[in-house]
């Protein structure tokens, strides 16, 4: 005999409903105008509290290249959690937690107790003691089968009581915003790949106009830092004996001695791309064994060999102060 609802009961269900469905619209028209992926997660994250009364939430991003699931957004916790969070990825492979469990199975996990949760690891009791999390929820962001990334929410120091209903209602927000994100992505790399198609017509247009090599070089550097967003760039080119790189022209390499300046073929990051003509992306150049530091500030670096009729002729080499995701 199944059991009769009782009319507050329903009307509150239908206002859950309401409330998830206004939301969830919210957030999808963003997407009819030009808006940052970032500020798509930061409207997700304040409709998730708003709309299931949680005063602290998250979302995490995976990046299946880099293994990691990366913080990319929080809500409601101090400035020291909040830079815990941001900045100590998981890595999918080696950390066992909760959160990882969903991002590696796609299941919602509910946990009302994370101290005598039988399924809380070492490093869930180490979290949650640091970031004071006493209750959890966390749900899988999907796209078809593929885990993309989590919404987790949880309170401070206070018991979280859900309602199968409940969980069910979140893991549908999870979904609903799972597809956001993905069409908020797709929108972002449509727009680099308009701008950088723009840079190219431009670089184009100028280098049929000019006679002059040391504006054409000036003209292909600028043009390089803007595609990338750089905050520094190098064009070398390979001297008669095809022994070194020597500097052509440069943006951002001021306090280098430029008329001087020169790299071995096979030494560091442009010397290397030059011995072997392919390109080289340098995430996190603290941890590359084959960086040679020329700017203090750089934390990433991209060489790309110039290459004609199979010979290396140069490196356009760009830098930047932030580290590549």
């Amino acid at each position: 005999m199944s059991k009769k609802l009782s009319p507050t009961h329903c009307l509150s269900e239908l206002k859950t409903k309401e409330r998830l469905l206004s939301s969830i619209h919210k957030i999808s028209s963003l997407l009819t105008r030009p808006i940052s992926l970032d500020k798509i997660l930061t409207c997700i994250v304040k409709e998730t509290a708003q709309v299931f009364g949680f005063l602290r939430v998250g979302i995490f991003l995976s990046d299946k290249d880099k293994g990691l699931l990366e913080c990319k957004y929080i809500l409601g916790f101090s400035p020291e959690e909040s830079e815990r969070a941001l900045t100590r990825p998981y890595r999918l492979a080696d950390h066992d937690c909760l959160d990882t469990k969903v991002a590696r199975y796609g299941l919602t996990i509910y946990s009302p107790d994370m101290v005598n949760d039988p399924r809380a690891t070492p490093l869930d009791l180490k979290i949650s003691g640091y970031m004071k999390r006493q209750a959890t929820i966390i749900a899988p962001l999907k796209i078809k089968k593929d885990t993309i990334g989590l919404i987790v929410a949880d309170r401070r120091e206070q018991e979280l009581h859900l309602t199968k209903k409940d969980i069910d209602s979140f893991s549908t927000f999870a979904n609903q915003a799972s597809i956001i994100i993905e069409n908020a992505r797709l929108q972002e790399q449509n727009q680099r790949k308009i701008q950088q198609l723009l840079a190219l017509q431009e670089i184009s247009r100028k280098t049929s106009s000019t006679i002059n090599l040391n504006k054409l070089l000036r003209v292909i550097s600028a043009s390089a830092m803007k595609i990338t967003k750089a905050s520094s760039c190098a064009l070398l080119l390979m001297d008669e004996a095809g022994q070194h790189l020597r500097l052509a022209s440069q943006i951002g390499y001021d306090g280098l001695d430029t008329a001087r300046f020169r790299i071995k073929v096979g030494e560091g990051i442009a010397g290397w791309v030059a011995a072997h003509g392919v390109p080289l992306l340098v995430r996190d150049v603290s941890a590359e064994p084959r960086y040679v530091e020329a700017i203090q500030e750089v934390k990433s670096e991209l060489a790309a060999p110039l290459i004609s009729e199979n010979k290396v002729l140069g490196v356009l080499n760009v830098d930047s102060v932030n580290r590549t995701t």
